[in-house]
């Protein structure tokens, strides 16, 4: 009986595994993207400058022309160049920008919210009480003069202000490193709002005798306790690790199969492509991933700026999906 029920958790295990296999991958060769099927078969040529990838290796825009559902193996005209996934009352929107304007999909719900300007990134910034409690948020959009502005985060995406700010016209209040509201320096007045969007206090900026290049002077950070009502004060500036996109090949070697005669081989610390049919077939490869923010793992082939991704969660990891024809190219 408990052998049964093993088998029964395996076999779940695995068909749940496979229901997220996509039906489509992208790949890369010399430095353009195509699109692949499971078995390799090519979909669409390698005629692509640019691939984002975004939802967890679900959709893939290229060149903001044309957008593909992996798990379906759908195409569909893209509305821009993806940029970037923003929550919006908890839920996924994703903002995509093209020569007119920007715009934000839901894909979930089909909900489509139109921008009026283009912009080229966007930033939430997750509001708290006092009490350190997340209450609302603002979302930063960024224009491409190095400018942005701030919206009060919701379907109606209202702006806090009418004004366009650039870094040095803002500033968080923080109280233990959560932001409980934010300070906006313009027409020589700092203007401070609370977490539920409220202008508590407007304070006019002193001359600078100092040579204080702080954003906020000493006069005002003395206010501040006041202002918010508790002890707050402005983020202190952090510095991020450095990180490498290159992962362990070491516990991968596949097999040919019946379909497909070519296979990963490892020879000391390196890796090639084989093929089982030519001896002399020996592409070297390495490792890489696709970004930071998502880490999808790649096999990059030698030095011709061709690659295929290799990753558990999404395929099946038995067969190369890269097309055979350009590995003879190779």
């Amino acid at each position: 009986m408990k052998k049964y029920i093993s088998l029964l958790v395996l076999i779940f295990s695995i068909s749940s595994q496979a229901q997220e296999y996509r039906k489509i991958v992208p790949f890369q060769h010399q430095n353009k993207w195509g699109v692949v099927d499971s078995l390799a078969n090519e979909i669409e040529a390698p005629n692509y400058e640019s691939l984002k990838l975004f939802n967890d290796f679900t959709y893939a825009e290229f060149d903001g022309k044309d957008l593909f559902n992996l798990k379906t193996g759908e195409k569909f005209k893209s509305p821009g160049k993806y940029i970037i996934n923003i929550n919006i009352n908890n839920e996924d929107y994703y903002l995509f920008t093209n020569e007119k304007n920007s715009v934000l999909i839901n894909f979930e719900t089909n909900d489509t919210i139109e921008l009026s300007e283009k912009y080229i990134y966007a930033r939430e910034v997750q509001l708290h009480n006092i009490n350190g409690d997340k209450t609302n948020s603002l979302l930063k959009l960024y224009l491409d003069n190095n400018k942005f502005k701030l919206f009060k985060n919701g379907n109606a995406l209202t702006p806090l202000t009418n004004l366009t700010y650039g870094s040095s016209n803002l500033e968080l209040i923080e109280k233990d490193m959560h932001p409980v509201g934010l300070a906006i320096k313009n027409n020589g007045y700092y203007t401070f709002y609370n977490d539920t969007y409220k202008m508590i206090k407007k304070v006019k900026v002193q001359p600078n005798k100092n040579g204080n290049y702080e954003f906020l002077d000493e006069v005002v950070v003395k206010q501040l306790s006041t202002i918010y009502k508790a002890k707050v004060n402005t983020p202190v500036l952090t510095i991020q690790s450095s990180w490498g996109g290159y992962w362990d090949l070491n516990l991968y070697k596949l097999e040919p199969t019946e379909v497909n005669n070519y296979y990963l081989d490892k020879i000391g610390y390196s890796s090639y492509i084989k093929n089982k049919n030519n001896e002399s077939i020996k592409i070297a490869v390495n490792t890489e991933s696709y970004s930071y923010k998502n880490p999808y793992k790649m096999i990059i082939i030698g030095k011709t700026k061709s690659s295929f991704f290799f990753d558990s969660r999404y395929m099946n990891l038995s067969r190369i999906l890269f097309p055979e024809k350009y590995l003879k190219q190779e």
